[in-house]
């Protein structure tokens, strides 16, 4: 059962973590859509809310001085298209869900995956088929996945789509399809996801025995990354209205809620002696 809790509640456990007797070793981890920014209509649009966006900049900041304080983004989009849209050279940047990975200046690529990029090109070119039948859906190529949105698309025309692209998709047994807001995700169907690419990025920063891990996320490819938060003792964090079936402890209402957190725990950061 999730605690539905202002992201200043949380900020208790935050302060806990800055004023414990070890040094402090806190690593903050963010989806992008629906949690840094507001969910739009066209991806292409999204912006990060200005506060989340100044507030990150100035941890980033506090972390080239602070090695106690690490800063990222995990998100479903291509990893050049999230750095752009971040605005903020935060050193850790997961794209297509982990699939690719920036941490402090090296970048992962999940091995082997360029084998993949002819069945995806195939499979982009039915989904383009089907959303054309749809008015209001359209195909996203994020290089290592495929993307088709249908926010657009009226009630019934959802259903009808969404049936379409899991049939398409099961003629291809080499790659996976993943469920999102209004949307679904074209993936090589490989053993890796946003929890195991959180996994990966504390490995490759040295996370502690001691350490601390906060994650946020709006969506059901973000349910991997709390889980293993979870499993970490960190803090999981919900972004919306209801989280009934999310494995999150936390439930905040909106990215500007987060912003909020970020800009909260951004004021414990600069009080510490």
């Amino acid at each position: 059962m999730v605690a539905k809790l202002a992201a200043k509640s949380i900020l208790r456990v935050i302060k806990e973590y800055l004023t414990g007797t070890k040094r402090p070793f806190v690593v903050l981890l963010f989806d992008f859509d629906g949690t840094l920014s507001t969910i739009v209509k066209k991806p292409d649009r999204a912006e990060i809310v200005p506060e989340a966006k100044s507030a990150l900049a100035s941890l980033v900041k506090r972390s080239r001085k602070d090695p106690g304080i690490k800063v990222g983004v995990v998100s479903g989009r291509a990893l050049s298209d999230l750095k752009k849209r971040v605005g903020v050279n935060v050193p850790i940047l997961a794209g297509c869900h982990g699939l690719q990975v920036l941490c402090e200046g090296k970048v992962f690529t999940y091995p082997g995956i360029d084998s993949f990029l002819r069945e995806l090109a195939n499979v982009k070119s039915r989904m383009r088929r089907v959303a054309s039948r749809f008015p209001g859906a359209f195909v996203e190529d994020k290089k290592f996945s495929i993307a088709i949105h249908f926010r657009e698309v009226s009630s019934k025309g959802k259903t009808a789509i969404a049936r379409l692209i899991k049939e398409e998709v099961a003629q291809y047994p080499k790659l996976t399809l993943q469920s999102g807001k209004c949307v679904r995700e074209i993936l090589p169907n490989v053993d890796w996801d946003k929890g195991k690419a959180v996994s990966f990025i504390l490995r490759a920063i040295g996370f502690p025995e001691h350490g601390h891990i906060v994650y946020a996320g709006d969506d059901l490819t973000d349910e991997n990354a709390f889980q293993e938060v979870n499993r970490r003792g960190g803090i999981s964090i919900r972004v919306g209205r209801s989280a009934s079936k999310s494995s999150a402890k936390f439930l905040v209402s909106s990215p500007r809620a987060i912003a909020q957190f970020l800009i909260a725990t951004l004021n414990l950061y600069n009080n510490l002696p």
